[in-house]
């Protein structure tokens, strides 16, 4: 049996942190689960600019933080 396939999208992975793209109608759980199995800590409101960016738009993503 294959495993579904997630329903979270990423818009960023980097080696610190991935970004999430919040989709209509996918539970915040979903991300929160995918963040855990990345062995991460979920945050509801992060940063989600590329690192090393000069210049970032203040904004709120769901990031999933890596260590």
């Amino acid at each position: 049996d294959d495993e579904p396939a997630s329903i979270v999208e990423t818009l960023g992975e980097y080696e610190a942190k991935v970004v999430y793209k919040r989709v209509p109608g996918v539970p915040t759980e979903e991300y929160e689960n995918d963040c855990e199995a990345r062995e991460g800590r979920f945050n509801p409101c992060g940063n989600g600019c590329a690192p090393g960016t000069q210049i970032c738009q203040a904004s709120c993503y769901y990031i999933c933080e890596l260590s």
